[in-house]
């Protein structure tokens, strides 16, 4: 899994700080859909509904940030 890093304030650190979200392994999971012939994709949309409601973290802290 990746990670996609910004960086913004944080109220928790008083500081512009990198704040981080993980994200997902696309090619491994579109081969997963080939080869269950689709049923991965049940899968892969509730992994991807989560990564988008997911916040982004402060790396100091772990303060979320939306």
């Amino acid at each position: 899994m990746g990670v996609r890093v910004i960086r913004k304030f944080c109220r928790g650190c008083g500081q512009s700080r990198p704040f981080e979200k993980r994200q997902l392994n696309w090619i491994l999971h579109l081969l997963l859909v080939l080869l269950t012939g689709g049923l991965w994709l049940i899968v892969l949309i509730l992994l991807v509904l989560g990564r988008v409601l997911e916040p982004f973290r402060c790396r100091e802290c772990g303060r979320a940030r939306y």
